[in-house]
């Protein structure tokens, strides 16, 4: 019985013993490596995942701003050359109101504009002045367009027009333009353009509208960061006969558009320059968008973008084959075409 005892204890503090026993240094060291392994999986699972919900967060940002600058874009081009014929309105349009006085700018008497590559506010086109370059400090490109139109008021009980405007018309900027009790009537007027914002050094596309009450220039508003390039091509419609000849159309930049050989159907009461404007019947807009720095990753190569589409590219204007720098932005391209509604029956000839 003694020697039975003698056993079991041996064995009870072998046991003992052994559960008390530490870990090999090899073992150790298998366990550090696993244990390293699942947290750089578990890190880089982190990482992709942030860094994706980032890049979703920032091409949504860029959706909403294209979305917001087509819709913008898109609503004033539409405008250009609304007449109103409400009673006791002024009820003349610019092809049916007076003769404008020598040296009227070009872009005052047309309902749509523009400049290629160029920069101009209200102030420089009610000035007359020749716009600055539309290359910025970055590069960046920018070409100019303006649009003119009448506004139009509400009606009080007596089914009078009053001097308020309705908001059916409104300019870049928000600013509700009245109807017109004037001959030649005023219009409202917006221009868009790219300009370099000075705080934070980002391009931004910018409407410059008009005060009607002096003709002045209303302060700049920007309406869009990050928009790098901004060009404008605009087709024209041709008749060469406008009885027999049914339309052709071409685009063309806006320093073509003065050029092109004139059919005048306006009795003389325009310039051949502001009858080619007149002749306009669509634009198309061509942007490129960019985010804030370190949205992705660096490319291993220059991204190229055709903002206006290959069709439009041309090696006259570089920037519709624009090559953007090697950075971490993340870019959009916006490409869409308006007609115009108010198209006044003007055409170039062959």
């Amino acid at each position: 019985m003694t020697n039975h005892n003698t056993k079991l204890a041996r064995r009870s503090g072998s046991l003992r013993a052994w559960a008390q026993r530490g870990v090999t240094l090899i073992e150790l060291m298998v366990a550090m490596v696993l244990s390293i392994v699942v947290v750089a999986a578990a890190s880089a699972v982190y990482l992709v995942s942030s860094q994706s919900f980032s890049t979703v967060d920032v091409s949504s940002q860029l959706q909403d701003s294209s979305r917001f600058a087509t819709y913008l874009l898109r609503r004033m081009v539409q405008q250009s050359g609304y007449e109103d014929y409400s009673p006791t309105s002024t009820r003349t349009g610019r092809s049916q109101g007076p003769k404008w006085p020598a040296g009227t700018a070009v872009c005052v008497q047309s309902d749509i504009c523009g400049f290629d590559n160029g920069v101009a506010d209200v102030s420089d086109i009610v000035g007359g002045r020749p716009p600055a370059s539309g290359t910025l400090p970055g590069p960046f490109y920018t070409d100019t367009v303006a649009v003119q139109f009448q506004g139009q008021s509400g009606f009080d009980a007596s089914g009078n027009l009053t001097s308020l405007p309705d908001g059916s018309m409104i300019d870049c900027a928000g600013n509700g333009i009245p109807s017109s009790t004037v001959t030649p009537p005023e219009r409202g007027m917006s221009v868009f353009f790219v300009a370099i914002n000075a705080i934070t050094n980002e391009p931004e596309l910018n409407c410059s509208s008009l005060k009607l009450s002096d003709r002045s220039a209303r302060p700049r508003v920007p309406l869009v960061q990050g928009v790098e390039v901004f060009q404008v091509m605009y087709e024209v419609g041709n008749r060469s006969n406008p009885n027999t000849t049914p339309d052709q159309f071409r685009w063309v930049r806006a320093d073509q558009v003065p050029t092109l050989p004139i059919l005048n159907t306006s009795g003389g009461r325009v310039t051949d320059a502001v009858n080619a404007w007149q002749s306009v019947v669509a634009v198309r807009f061509g942007l490129v968008l960019r985010s804030a720095p370190n949205a992705v990753s660096q490319p291993t190569t220059p991204l190229t973008f055709y903002p206006l589409g290959k069709e439009l590219a041309s090696a006259g204007d570089p920037a519709t084959t624009y090559v953007a720098p090697r950075d971490t932005r993340l870019r959009r391209v916006v490409t869409f075409t308006v007609n115009l509604r108010n198209r006044q029956d003007a055409h170039y000839s062959n």
